[in-house]
């Protein structure tokens, strides 16, 4: 927000109908600031000429003249109410299809696109208000269908959500109709957020739904299954300059980071990577630099996630820090496993323990026999890898090894396995379990509750071990491997029909492109509306016209990662791996290493690669291959690749 003496600039947003004039106008008035009125509406009233009855060319001249005279009226103000923001502009562009797009050899985003976003700095406050809420007036000016009014709204909505920053972007209730409500509820809205400003200047301290600068939060992001994000994480997520993240924190969770954040993996697993400090120095340096820094930690940051060392180190260096507990691991994999860690008839009590500090360096503050004396419910946390061990010291000091106990791991995913059993036999029957996943054990009678409470069912084709009448489906498909390779074009534009095809089956599916990145594709703009789709643009642009190749090397390293998670996890039922090919080929990643993840993939999941080349081997592993020959193309007779067909 301005400071005290600088009005404030104030841009409203929707679509044709929404009220925006009118709430214009009683705003400047309330606020004693000039009104700058809808150029589009004048030059329509003025013209008599709607932008969709003028060649593409004609209406972006037209839309880019407007705009530039915009820019300079708002830069010439101190302060104002803007009938409509500077990205309508773009918006406009859009609706009728007049935003020029850039030829591929030229990867730059279009000026009416480019300028108008770059302006949305220059406002304190966006207001978005709702579609549909009063009466659509056909005044001759605007389009009279509905459904027009509609589209408008959605993309300028759409525009404004990826682009606009949150702290700024306010949308309008639906039952605030009355224009003196709408005038009260932005009044109530630009006093909040100078309070914000307030406090970042130094004021009293008030919890605000964004980041603050120069703070820490140590967030929980729960077992794995993003719903179960808290409110408050999500909002952290969307505002945080950094996000610091654990090994076991999803893709899909990491989505939901701001655009523009950085993205810092700091996670240990097993005892690798330093152990010499508490809170990770990544995380350290980016708060002492100013920034807004999220920790972001799988479960709970105050159980078993050194939350508490991480907080102590943060108030001894004097940065400003906040927790946001988070579902814990526990939790999350007793109720998704049907198995209620309190219940009248079974136990009146529970206790968390480590089974992480077996042959361990550090010694152990529990008293083992005394959990062995109890009859409530045990949960032990990170004991996979030392489960026999932990099963049998509990044997040991006393617990009866007829004791019910299940093995949950992957808890909360679509990987998700439970393998019940008792002290005396689960270590056992756990033997083929993947060791590699997350897990915890439940210890007690309730564990005998899961045959009529288990509700959650992860896909039947995810391999599971179980117990005698523990209910493990078996696979009912069997992923493939798709390899489109070859010389001529269509390679992506296949795999994207494989993609679509899903999706209409209601499938999740992801898409990790490793060389488009510079500019902006029919499908990637598609992509970012449709709902179960994870679209990863990861890549630096055409690496074969590179002047970097170091930076090639790193992304492409990074789009590989991201996508060997998200196959492993098991959680798309497609994966596409777009013009992977180039990686391997010009030796940015092993072709081992994704011959092995491929062979290891949980078994239903599929996985699509486009690129020329395809090595022997890779072919080879595939279960289909489909080799594109060129025959004829439009470029060798100089026509340049076109909207909507190449791009």
């Amino acid at each position: 927000m301005p400071s005290s003496d600088r009005p404030p600039r104030i841009g409203l947003s929707g679509a044709p109908g929404v009220g925006k004039t009118m709430l214009a106008r009683a705003l400047g008035d309330a606020l004693g600031v000039p009104v700058i009125a809808e150029e589009m509406r004048a030059h329509l009233e003025r013209t008599g000429q709607p932008l969709a009855a003028l060649p593409a060319e004609a209406a972006g001249q037209v839309l880019l003249a407007l705009w530039r005279e915009r820019a300079a009226r708002e830069q010439a103000m101190a302060g104002f109410v803007a009938d409509n923001s500077c990205l309508d502009f773009a918006a406009y562009g859009v609706y009728y299809d007049c935003l020029a797009e850039p030829a591929p050899e030229e990867p730059e985003e279009p000026v009416l696109l480019r300028e108008p976003r770059a302006h949305l700095a220059a406002y304190d406050a966006i207001f978005v208000l709702p579609c549909g809420v009063l009466p659509y007036e056909r005044d001759g000016v605007r389009p009279a269908s509905r459904s027009a009014q509609l589209r408008h709204h959605l993309i300028i909505d759409g525009m404004l959500r990826r682009w606009a920053d949150p702290r700024k972007l306010h949308h309008v209730p639906d039952a605030c109709v009355a224009l003196a409500d709408r005038i009260a509820w932005v009044k109530a809205r630009l006093a909040a957020a100078s309070v914000r400003g307030s406090e970042a200047a130094g004021g009293s301290p008030v919890r605000s739904p964004v980041a603050r600068r120069g703070t820490v939060y140590l967030v929980g992001a729960g077992p794995g299954d993003p719903g179960l994000l808290t409110v408050r994480a999500k909002d952290l997520l969307a505002t945080a300059d950094v996000i610091a993240y654990d090994a076991l924190v999803s893709p899909e969770i990491l989505a939901l980071a701001r655009r523009g954040a950085e993205l810092v993996a700091v996670g240990r697993r097993h005892g690798e990577g330093p152990t010499s400090y508490r809170l990770h120095p990544a995380v350290m340096e980016r708060a002492v630099a100013g920034l807004a820094v999220v920790r972001l930690k799988a479960g709970d940051p105050l159980v078993f996630g050194r939350g508490g060392e991480e907080a102590e180190e943060l108030r001894a260096a004097g940065l400003p820090f906040e927790i946001v507990p988070g579902v814990s691991a526990a939790l999350g994999a007793a109720a998704y496993a049907g198995i209620p860690l309190t219940h009248r008839d079974h136990a009146s009590d529970v206790t968390f323990a480590t089974g992480h500090d077996v042959g361990g360096t550090h010694p152990s503050h529990t008293d083992w026999a005394n959990l062995a004396q109890r009859t409530g419910t045990l949960v032990l946390y990170m004991a996979s890898r030392t489960l026999g061990a932990n099963l049998a010291r509990l044997v040991a000091a006393g617990r009866d090894p007829a004791t019910p106990a299940a093995y949950v791991a992957a808890a909360t995913t679509p990987q998700q396995h439970v393998i019940t059993g008792t002290l005396a036999t689960l270590a056992e029957l756990a033997t083929a379990a993947d060791p590699v996943a997350p897990a915890l054990v439940v210890v007690g009678s309730v564990v005998g509750l899961r045959d009529r409470l288990a509700w959650f069912a992860p896909p039947a084709a995810v391999a599971a071990v179980a117990a005698p009448g523990d209910a493990a489906a078996a696979p009912t498909v069997r992923g493939l491997v798709v390899v489109y390779t070859g010389q001529g074009k269509g390679k992506t534009t296949a795999a994207l029909g494989i993609v679509f095809r899903a999706l209409g089956r209601g499938m999740r599916v992801a898409v990790v492109q490793f060389i488009k990145g510079k500019w902006k594709t029919g499908e990637r703009l598609f992509a970012e509306t449709l709902p179960g789709l994870t679209f990863l643009v990861m890549g630096k642009g055409f690496t074969w016209n590179s002047d970097d190749l170091d930076r090639d090397k790193t992304a492409a390293r990074a789009a590989w990662q991201t996508a060997k998670q998200l196959i492993a996890s098991g959680g798309h039922a497609i994966v596409v791996v777009d013009e992977i090919t180039y990686a391997i080929n010009y030796g940015f990643i092993e072709l081992d290493d994704v011959l092995e993840t491929l062979r290891t993939r949980p078994p239903h999941v599929h996985v699509v690669a486009t690129g020329r080349n395809a090595p022997e081997a890779l072919c080879a592993l595939a279960d289909l291959v489909t080799d594109m020959a060129p025959i004829k193309h439009p470029f060798t007779q100089g026509v340049k690749a076109q909207l909507g067909i190449d791009y």
